[in-house]
């Protein structure tokens, strides 16, 4: 996942092992490390904002998050993997048309640089409300509040 706010962009790495079909069990996301054990994240300056009168730019100014996603995934899971941009303050202040134009940008050349899975639906300008839905889930994910036990695991 990729986010896109006023103060910068970052990509986040994540994997999952198959789910096991079992409707009870959640999907165990995890974010990937690299080899130092270290999360794979990066992040860049300024957010893509900055591009609101030059967006034919942000596409070749994101490369290298993508770049490094890609260094980090294997190379035959790339065509699987699902890459979401998803902006955040810095372009919901921009006009319509302005964050129209940055969007039509990365749906355009991103699938030409890269084979991840990226379709139109992937790439948006998300709401404050969905922001803090995203930061709510965040902080209670890396605290561990989502841990699933069946009722009978618990007796």
């Amino acid at each position: 996942a990729e986010y896109m706010g006023s103060s910068g962009s970052r990509i986040f790495v994540y994997w999952w092992p198959r789910h096991n079909g079992n409707p009870h069990d959640l999907l165990d996301i995890k974010q990937m490390r690299d080899k130092n054990r270290k999360p794979v994240v990066m992040k860049i300056k300024p957010g893509i904002s900055e591009f609101a009168t030059s967006p034919e730019k942000v596409s070749d100014y994101i490369f290298p998050l993508l770049n490094f996603a890609a260094e980090h995934i294997p190379r035959a899971k790339h065509k699987e993997t699902p890459l979401y941009i998803l902006c955040t303050a810095g372009m919901r202040i921009l006009p319509e048309s302005q964050q129209k134009a940055i969007l039509e940008d990365l749906l355009t050349d991103i699938p030409v640089h890269f084979d991840f899975l990226f379709s139109d639906s992937h790439a948006e300008v998300i709401s404050g409300k969905q922001e803090g839905v995203y930061a709510w889930i965040g902080i209670n994910f890396v605290l561990g509040k989502f841990e699933h036990m069946d009722e009978e695991d618990e007796a």
